[in-house]
């Protein structure tokens, strides 16, 4: 697991980590929410595509998961609504031919629409309502790009590139992007946050250390090379040629800076206990058996640059899918709307 790539804890203390697991997770509530589209592609199989990757780090944010892996699914039903609307608009012409018989334009707009036009219609309509009332500019995606960039580092661009994207500016063009950030948007505008309870957050802010590790499978593996390491020999030499934890491996053992909430709780536990340069004794936890070297320390920024995080973090832990499906339907509500199509009329129920 590359060190940049951040998964929080699940609502454990306001202060356990910079995203909670409840922030903004609408997308786990079936047909109350937006972005169906992402629960056709199964979590589970997106764990496991990226075991070699999760070996340290606590499981992602739901919404976060569910963001980049209905992402595909949710750009494939706009292309196919898109490409339906488009035929629908032509004459209706003959695509395929058999001696059974043909296939028309308006067969396969027909299809495409009983398959993905509901689910497809419903974000459009959450994203006209927020976009509407609350903007969506460049600055905005940039903003939440970048904040994506800072949790999952370098891992960002290979994990939107298993879900079809060719680059980061295709991800941040999407869709499903979009109406993530702006429920997001719409959930922290909504949510009250004192002085208090920011600072209160930044007084139990660990600073972010920076660490090494190596990954056994077995503790009688672990004491065999945690009496090397203690010995002097080179510990990224040995990462490189014993941890099972490939990704940070080819990196000698590195995992990069983190800090609370980024990683299993007794990995967590045992790295911010050591003095810099300092070598663990063997710490278990359900990914094996690990030997960890701290490596450095930052000092924790000021609270001043610190705060619209702190208050982001803050207004997703307080927004579980229960408080994020009332948002959305009071939003709705007050904006008047009125679905004509008989076939798209229960879309927001």
């Amino acid at each position: 697991m590359s060190g940049n790539e951040l998964n929080r804890e699940e609502n454990k203390e306001t202060v356990n980590a910079f995203e909670a697991d409840k922030s903004v997770n609408f997308a786990e509530t079936e047909n109350d929410m937006v972005v169906e589209a992402a629960e056709t592609v199964k979590t589970d199989d997106f764990e496991e595509s990226n075991k070699d990757e999760s070996t340290l780090k606590t499981a992602m944010s739901e919404t976060t998961k569910k963001l980049i892996t209905g992402l595909i699914v949710g750009a494939l039903a706009a292309t196919l609504i898109f490409v339906g609307i488009y035929f629908g608009m032509l004459k209706n012409e003959t695509l395929v031919t058999t001696k059974e018989g043909n296939i028309t334009k308006e067969d396969l707009y027909q299809s495409l629409k009983d398959q993905s036009g509901k689910n497809q219609l419903k974000s459009m309509v959450y994203l006209k309502v927020l976009e509407g009332k609350y903007g969506y500019t460049k600055a905005d995606a940039d903003k939440a790009m970048k904040e994506l960039q800072t949790q999952y580092g370098e891992q960002l661009e290979s994990l939107i590139m298993q879900n079809g994207y060719s680059s980061l500016e295709e991800f941040k063009k999407s869709t499903n992007f979009k109406l993530n950030n702006l429920i997001s948007k719409a959930a922290r505008e909504n949510t009250k946050i004192t002085d208090d309870e920011i600072n209160a957050y930044y007084a139990k802010l660990k600073p972010q250390i920076r660490a090494s590790h190596i990954l056994l499978e077995t503790e009688e593996k672990a004491n065999q090379i945690l009496s090397r390491a203690k010995a002097g020999e080179d510990f990224a030499a040995l990462a490189k040629e014993n941890s099972v934890d490939t990704a940070s491996a080819t990196q000698g053992g590195d995992l990069g800076f983190f800090g609370q909430g980024q990683m299993v709780p007794e990995f967590e536990t045992a790295a911010y206990k050591l003095k810099s340069g300092e070598i663990s004794q063997i710490v278990k936890t359900e990914h094996g058996y690990h030997i960890i070297k701290l490596t450095d320390t930052k000092e924790k920024e000021p609270i001043e640059n610190m705060k619209e995080e702190i208050k982001r973090v803050i207004s997703e832990s307080k927004n579980d899918d229960a408080a994020i499906t009332k948002l959305l339907e009071k939003i709705i509500k007050e904006a008047d709307v009125t679905v004509k199509d008989e076939f798209f009329k229960d879309i927001l129920k």
